[in-house]
């Protein structure tokens, strides 16, 4: 019975600890998961932060985050292996999001050819165009001045609106106005280079994206949706995992805490039993001691105690038999003495 509950709680105690060390590892995964998905919000924070306020500073922070979530996703790499979790998960992770970085970096990149202020880029080129072409226009005739100034007007409301009518007046406005030959040459070159300079911002912006909806700034963000959708299915399918190794951790100990109670419920109604059968042989034993000399057998009985005092009753008839012995072999001799 000892052996049997020794046997029995070392099983439970292997078990539970194995079962809970695996919990604890997958709980860890999770969390480590979870920090990922707040390592993927921070990166885009820091996005937002740079498109909001056009901050360098916010660049750094996020290449610096971009760095350490794809450290953490190698980690998570080695987790989905060990786990038998869909790989291809992470793939699509690490794909989506090094798309999503790719095209954040070329944003930036034509966001600095177009000027993160009025006073970098292309930004700065078309002001610098437009205060020399109003202090040339200023010699000309108030018509043309009109005209001028109404291609300055046209400029800056695209750039603000990106209306596509204000580029249509304005391409139709630089035909007439060049068409006209009323402005000198070194002005024509002006507007030529003004007209230049706005063609190549507005090509700029169209591939930046003159909506949320277009160009790169409407990629980037796909690319950013698709990996925190596929976070949130990985996070989906670890769930389940969690939950299968806690229903075999209660199976186990279910188990072992079930044939455990059975095999000691059977060995105390054996014990018992024999416990009965012993000890009604001892009485019986006891009882023919008293009218014949007789032995018993040690291999009937079921406990070793038993049997170590069946061997001492046993050596105690022997003794009485021997005691018997000489008492008569003394009474003969005695009757003989008496006789002679």
């Amino acid at each position: 019975m000892t052996a049997v509950c020794v046997l029995g709680m070392t099983l439970l105690v292997a078990s539970q600890h194995y079962f809970n060390q695996a919990l604890i590892t997958l709980g860890e995964q999770r969390v480590r998961l979870l920090e990922l998905k707040q390592d993927l919000l921070q990166l885009r924070r820091h996005e937002k932060d740079f498109l909001l306020r056009k901050n360098p500073e916010y660049l750094n922070q996020f290449r610096h985050q971009q760095a350490h979530f794809v450290s953490a996703l190698n980690e998570l790499d080695d987790t989905v292996k060990s786990h038998n979790l869909p790989v291809s998960l992470v793939g699509e992770i690490a794909q989506s999001t090094q798309a999503y970085t790719e095209r954040f970096f070329n944003l930036v990149l034509l966001m600095k050819q177009v000027g993160l202020t009025p006073e970098d880029g292309l930004n700065k080129v078309l002001f610098r165009h437009a205060e020399q072409l109003y202090i040339q226009g200023q010699r000309y005739e108030p018509q043309l001045q009109a005209e001028l100034s109404r291609f300055q007007f046209l400029v800056v409301d695209y750039q603000y609106t990106f209306r596509a009518d204000s580029l249509v007046e304005l391409n139709q406005l630089f035909q007439v106005i060049t068409q006209s030959h009323l402005l000198l040459p070194e002005d024509q070159t002006l507007l030529n280079d003004y007209m230049n300079t706005l063609s190549e911002w507005v090509s700029v912006r169209q591939q930046i994206g003159l909506r949320e909806s277009d160009g790169l700034r409407m990629e980037f963000r796909e690319q950013a949706h698709h990996a925190e959708a596929a976070l949130q299915r990985l996070d989906d399918t670890l769930l389940p995992v969690i939950d299968k190794q806690k229903q075999r951790a209660t199976v186990f100990g279910t188990v072992i805490a079930v044939t455990t109670s059975v095999a000691l419920i059977l060995l105390l109604v054996k014990s018992f039993a024999t416990f009965h059968r012993s000890f009604a042989n001892f009485m019986l034993f006891f009882y023919r001691c008293k009218r014949q000399y007789q032995h018993i057998d040690p291999r009937k009985l079921g406990f070793s105690e038993f049997r170590s005092l069946a061997e001492l009753a046993n050596e105690m008839v022997e003794s009485r038999r021997k005691i018997e012995r000489r008492l008569a072999t003394a009474e003969q001799n005695a009757s003989a003495s008496s006789a002679e």
